[in-house]
């Protein structure tokens, strides 16, 4: 009995320490399921971050190509609308200045002053045209040319004449005989749009009249969307910086020949506008 009861006892040990041994596996086998994704998480932890960073910047990356194709856009259909209204507003004035000058062309006493070059006649005879036209419709220039394009009357500046004009107007109308207009860089370095009509007698060139006007005013005609402004500039290797400088006084307008590295401004839409484009050009040249 006694045997049976050691016996007994020693298989409960047995089982108490085999409950024991699993139940302390178990607890290991739990640290180990809960520790192992720690370290997993860690090491995935910088990969993972990259990943997300990565994401974030081509997002960014993506977006800002977006809008930047969008101003892109937006700047080619504003420069196209500018465009085309500068084109019509030139054909528009020409057309403006082309009516006159024919008009001038085709009085008796002009096709007699210029067959006899008879300067005086052809100031006093038209002298008050040329102030109505400058107040009404800012014209600027008005000259009386011979047959071998001499200047021989300003209308506008008297006291400069018999120099021979060069200018690709006054060429285009020696060569068809016809009407000719552009937009020529006049000896003060300023942007005027030009007409030249020829003069016949009797079918006989007898010389040219020429009208003008500063693109000023052909910039300021301009239907421009209000949130863009414009501004005008020219490289200083195509003009000098003196007669520059003298037309920019006579237009009553800044000349600062320092602001630009390599160009100079001649026209801006709005005064604080020339700041921003000063800004705008120095970024470009840095670049």
């Amino acid at each position: 009995m006694s045997d049976m009861k050691v016996g007994m006892k020693m298989k409960m040990k047995k089982m108490k320490k085999k409950d024991s041994s699993e139940s302390n596996h178990k607890r290991f086998a739990m640290r180990r399921v809960s520790n192992s994704p720690k370290p997993i998480l860690f090491r995935l932890l910088p990969f993972m971050t990259i990943l997300l960073i990565t994401l974030i910047v081509s997002e960014v990356v993506l977006l800002w190509n977006l809008q930047s194709e969008n101003i892109s856009e937006r700047i080619e259909m504003f420069s196209d609308n500018i465009t085309k209204d500068l084109e019509m507003t030139l054909q528009q004035q020409a057309d403006g200045l082309s009516a006159t000058a024919q008009s001038i062309a085709l009085d008796p006493r002009v096709r007699e002053a210029l067959s006899t070059e008879d300067t005086k006649s052809l100031s006093t005879d038209w002298k008050g045209l040329f102030e109505t036209l400058h107040q009404e419709q800012s014209l600027t220039h008005f000259y009386f040319i011979d047959v071998d394009r001499t200047c021989l009357l300003r209308v506008h500046k008297p006291e400069k004449y018999g120099d021979k004009i060069e200018r690709f107007t006054a060429l285009e109308a020696e060569r068809t005989g016809k009407f000719a207009w552009g937009i020529e860089l006049g000896p003060l370095s300023t942007f005027t749009l030009r007409v030249v009509q020829p003069v016949y007698d009797n079918q006989k060139l007898v010389g040219y009249v020429e009208l003008g006007k500063e693109i000023e005013d052909v910039w300021q005609s301009l239907n421009v969307n209000e949130e863009i402004q414009i501004a005008v500039s020219i490289k200083k290797d195509m003009i000098q910086r003196e007669t520059w400088e003298e037309g920019m006084r006579m237009l009553d307008r800044e000349a600062n020949w320092e602001y630009l590295l390599h160009s100079v401004i001649i026209y801006t839409s709005q005064d604080n506008l020339l700041f921003c484009y000063l800004k705008l050009v120095a970024m470009k040249q840095k670049n």
